[in-house]
């Protein structure tokens, strides 16, 4: 498949051929090629339910992942890595970040990129971890002024509403994911 027909693809099967050829060449396509591709995929396919990672790697602006929202009403966000952005612009801009996360409070789903298992050990990792959450948390759930490592202004927390916060860190997942978090049986001897 050519560079060209790979960053056309609309299908399912074309997108994972796009994946493919990506791991066999060393060129690298453009952010907006990328950005594109994803938008033609969606758009062939309005009622494919998709969860646009990384804020839908629009993270520099909440105005612009809204925009990505209203065009894609199938889709969903999530803020994976990308809650620093969420401060940075809430350093300026607290309300416009404050009313982007209750505008869509369905739609935007709570995780991290950090991999962590029930078997991990390390108890300085597991407590960066828990850190980033409480973090998070805090950014989220407070008012407090709060700081960042990555940059220098000072930020207040976003004080959402219990039901946003509920939707956010659970219940879009379990809507988007049913059945992922209920208990599962042990079957029997088949």
């Amino acid at each position: 498949m050519s560079p060209e027909a790979a960053a056309s693809a609309t299908s399912l099967d074309s997108c994972a051929n796009w994946l493919l050829w990506l791991n066999r060449h060393p060129q690298m396509p453009s952010h907006e090629t990328i950005l594109a591709a994803r938008d033609r995929m969606l758009e062939a396919h309005p009622r494919l339910k998709f969860d646009a990672v990384h804020l839908a790697s629009l993270e520099w602006d909440v105005e612009k992942v809204a925009d990505f929202l209203n065009r894609f009403p199938s889709a969903r966000v999530d803020v994976a890595a990308r809650m620093v952005h969420l401060e940075y612009q809430g350093a300026d801009e607290r309300e416009r970040v404050r009313q982007f996360l209750i505008r869509y409070q369905e739609r935007i789903l709570y995780g991290s990129d950090e991999a962590y298992g029930p078997d991990e050990g390390d108890a300085a990792a597991i407590a960066a971890l828990h850190k980033a959450w409480l973090d998070d948390w805090r950014f989220l759930v407070t008012d407090e002024v709060m700081h960042s490592e990555d940059f220098a202004a000072s930020f207040r927390g976003l004080r959402l509403r219990r039901r946003v916060i509920d939707k956010i860190y659970a219940k879009n997942a379990e809507a988007l994911f049913p059945g992922a978090w209920t208990p599962r049986t042990k079957a029997g001897p088949r």
